[in-house]
């Protein structure tokens, strides 16, 4: 699951879920930060952010992923 956002403070935020665990029931987030409007997360050039913990579903995953991104806009 992936999900491309803004621009929020001029840039892209753009974030993609990854099945984890022994079950594939866990999910952990990544987002990546880009100056220009991106396709897809893949072909997307920018820095990259993600969290270490692990969430039930895609999307709280995404989230948290994107938050730890923007605390790093905003600083």
């Amino acid at each position: 699951m992936e999900r491309i956002s803004g621009p929020i403070y001029g840039i892209y935020v753009v974030s993609y879920a990854c099945e984890m665990g022994e079950l594939g029931n866990e999910y952990v987030g990544y987002t990546k930060l880009c100056e220009a409007p991106p396709d897809d997360f893949w072909h997307a050039a920018g820095s990259i952010t993600h969290g270490d913990t692990r969430f039930r579903s895609a999307s709280q995953a995404m989230d948290n992923s994107e938050d730890l991104a923007l605390r790093l806009l905003r600083n």
